[in-house]
């Protein structure tokens, strides 16, 4: 509890959920009585990470929990809660990009209702990150948002063009709705990024039934961010 309260004094509340989420999966594999001047290596290498692979859990997910908890256990040493670094070894991961070809996303447009194929569509367009679109404002021609609510902590800025522009308000409007049903705007915007997610999830899984999309291929939302990317680089 005192390090989470330290924490929501020098990083955003999503990074402090982050924290909360990492040791409620540590005291899930070591018990809740478990005295940190106690904690070493062997807890995460031999305990920690065996517990969420055989759980099925990624590399990458495990990892995104172990990297959140070596800054638990630098904030120990720092307090004197204990007298060594805890040093431990990350998983190996694969962290290359999965781009979207034009005929997946052609064929993904295919099997989408009108609504879903907008926003997809913007996505490819943009290279927005997945939350984004649920955040900032309109001016004039430009999209903008402020660096409360981007990763990257500085101003964001899309040039849109009216079909854009439209898709963009919709989008807001999607969350407002949720707002409007009692939801906080965070609670709104996840639950509106979430309907997307789980609507491309739901259609890929048909293209890679029907052969468009491998089996082994994962393709999210982010892979529009992807794909705009290397097209990008390859037009300019």
């Amino acid at each position: 509890t005192e390090y989470l309260e330290y924490r929501k004094c020098v990083v955003r509340a999503s990074s402090v959920e982050r924290d909360g989420f990492a040791l409620k999966q540590l005291m899930l594999v070591l018990g809740e009585n478990k005295p940190v001047n106690q904690l070493t290596y062997k807890d995460i290498e031999q305990k920690f990470i065996p517990y969420y692979v055989n759980k099925s859990y990624s590399n990458n997910g495990i990892n995104i929990s172990l990297r959140t908890l070596k800054i638990f256990f630098n904030y120990l040493l720092k307090e004197k809660h204990i007298t060594e670094k805890i040093v431990f070894k990350m998983l190996a991961t694969n962290d290359d990009p999965c781009y979207i070809s034009r005929a997946q996303i052609d064929a993904l447009h295919e099997i989408v209702d009108d609504r879903f194929r907008r926003w997809f569509y913007f996505y490819e367009k943009t290279g927005c990150r997945a939350r984004d679109p649920f955040k900032g404002y309109l001016d004039g021609n430009v999209w903008k948002i402020s660096p409360e609510d981007t990763k990257t902590k500085h101003w964001h800025y899309y040039p849109l063009n009216d079909e854009l522009k439209y898709i963009l308000l919709e989008l807001q409007d999607l969350k407002q709705s949720y707002i409007d049903k009692g939801k906080t705007e965070k609670q709104a915007i996840n639950t509106a990024y979430h309907l997307i997610q789980k609507n491309m999830w739901r259609a890929i899984d048909r293209l890679k039934w029907s052969g468009v999309v491998p089996k082994e291929k994962k393709l999210t939302l982010k892979s529009f961010r992807h794909t705009f990317g290397i097209t990008e680089v390859v037009k300019t």
